[in-house]
């Protein structure tokens, strides 16, 4: 199976669990407080990142990628990709995508508890 054919669709769900070294793509379908999409036509920046503890600095995230638009910006799904240096420590974290707009404003879109479960060597 191809690195491209793993994906992983999340909708603020927790626990979710990968293998470490992995590179997972994270689909994310963003709704607004009535169910229909989020238009993101002025969000300039996307970063889905991970961290041991949210007090940590992103400087210290076990890892931070840029998401991108899936489709037009108007569907509401982002996506990142992971390489295998992102999940190269196993572990349990607390992972976030943040939309930084046009304007300024910071949303924190989703927020989820990731596991990084260690690959088993044969």
């Amino acid at each position: 199976m191809a690195d491209s054919d793993i994906t992983i669709t999340t909708q603020k769900q927790d626990n979710t669990i990968i293998v470490q070294g992995d590179t997972p793509v994270f689909e994310f379908t963003l709704k607004d407080a009535d169910g229909g999409a989020v238009d993101m036509t002025t969000v300039s920046s996307m970063t889905f990142s991970a961290k041991v503890s949210p007090n940590q600095s992103n400087a210290e995230a076990q890892f931070s990628v840029t998401a991108t638009v899936k489709g037009t910006a108007t569907d509401g799904i982002a996506e990142a990709t992971l390489a295998a240096t992102d999940t190269d420590v196993a572990g349990n974290y607390i992972a976030e995508l943040e939309l930084t707009f046009t304007g300024g404003a910071i949303n924190t879109a989703e927020r989820f508890k990731l596991k990084i479960e260690p690959e088993i060597i044969i």
